[in-house]
């Protein structure tokens, strides 16, 4: 497995970014069921001592499902206590941020230097999509000199009919704005 290390203001999360075999399922919400029972070695393995600790949380990157055509990947949240949320803003945060500063994702470039009116860099937006299991996430990142500096948009895009066919309480809590700086 190829995983990074990354937080969002201090909170921990892995990101596998390759080496997790084919997941089944037609939507990543699907593809959460399946690897919740048939998969969860991997979550221990990424979390657990020797290689984890209690705060650890990770994350799998898996490719865009047909059901959110127009996202670059999606991600499956994996966390202590066999707990597999449908959306988190801080892994969401982080899965963004590797996904960009490893290349996986492009970031936008600005020919004329990006520089703010005093001098500073500014960085310039990237935006991009990633599917959760419960939906669609639009992110907006400004990046400057291959970094991540801040998120200008985070927003999930809650599919109901994805929300109907949960169970009550399953949706992590976290629907609507993640991050707006």
């Amino acid at each position: 497995m190829t995983v990074v290390d990354a937080h969002c203001g201090g909170e921990p999360a892995r990101v596998v970014v390759s080496g997790v075999p084919p997941i089944p399922g037609d939507t990543v919400l699907e593809q959460r069921e399946y690897f919740m029972a048939h998969m969860d070695h991997y979550r221990t393995l990424l979390l657990t001592e020797p290689r984890g600790y209690p705060c650890q949380n990770a994350n799998v990157i898996v490719p865009a499902s047909r059901a959110c055509p127009s996202a670059d990947f999606g991600f499956l949240i994996l966390e202590q206590g066999k707990i597999y949320p449908a959306m988190s803003g801080h892994n969401c945060i982080c899965v963004a941020t590797v996904l960009l500063e490893t290349g996986m994702v492009p970031m936008a470039t600005d020919n004329g230097g990006g520089d703010d009116e005093e001098g500073g860099d500014a960085g310039v937006v990237t935006k991009f999509q990633l599917e959760a299991p419960l939906g669609a996430i639009d992110i907006e990142a400004r990046c400057a000199h291959g970094k991540v500096g801040s998120f200008t948009r985070c927003i999930a895009i809650v599919c109901l009919s994805t929300l109907a066919s949960q169970p009550a309480g399953s949706t992590g809590g976290c629907v609507g704005e993640c991050l707006s700086t």
